[in-house]
């Protein structure tokens, strides 16, 4: 019976040392979960949001209107999936709508068949349009399509800067149709 208890006994010390072993090597391992917590929380979601109407209204009428499916409300940015967003600018309606979307301080961006539109009929598609709501500019750094009536663009990057009124295009090559 001595040897028996005092096998017991050494196996007993054995996962001692195991458990205490074990213990110490995970106390200095870093957890994973705080590799979303390195000072950019921009990774966790504070607010989860379904079904987005949002209406700027000045002056007894509304002048942007912004909806969405659903979104996501993180420290440094929103993200929203089926974006659609009208602004009123000038007497011009400008639209843009994409299948999903981010929004900062000052930059829209809609990514995924992003689509501007404006009441000049002009318009035109791309993987990624920003807006940047400071300088009132529409742009994109991607490959885009741009269409006036029945004329056509083709091009790398496109700048629109709605003031103005004026298109700036690099690598472009165009369609245009003329009525005899």
């Amino acid at each position: 019976p001595n040897v028996a208890w005092k096998m017991v006994i050494k196996i007993f010390y054995f996962f001692i040392a195991l458990f205490s072993v074990v213990m110490v090597f995970l106390s200095v391992q870093t957890p994973y979960v705080a590799e979303l917590f390195n000072g950019d929380d921009s990774k966790i979601a504070t607010i989860e949001m379904h079904g987005i109407d949002d209406y700027e209204i000045t002056n007894d009428k509304i002048t942007a209107k912004f909806s969405a499916k659903s979104g996501e409300r993180f420290s440094n940015k929103d993200v929203f999936s089926d974006f659609v967003a009208d602004k009123i600018f000038d007497d011009l309606n400008h639209t843009i709508t994409s299948k999903n979307a981010e929004l900062t301080k000052n930059l829209a961006v809609a990514y995924g068949n992003a689509h501007y539109k404006n009441s000049d009929n002009i318009e035109y598609f791309s993987d990624k349009i920003s807006y940047d709501t400071q300088k009132h500019v529409v742009f994109s750094d991607t490959n885009f399509t741009m269409t006036q009536g029945m004329d056509k663009i083709e091009g790398a990057k496109i700048r629109y800067e709605i003031e103005k009124k004026q298109t700036f295009a690099k690598g472009v090559k165009g369609w245009f149709w003329e009525k005899k």
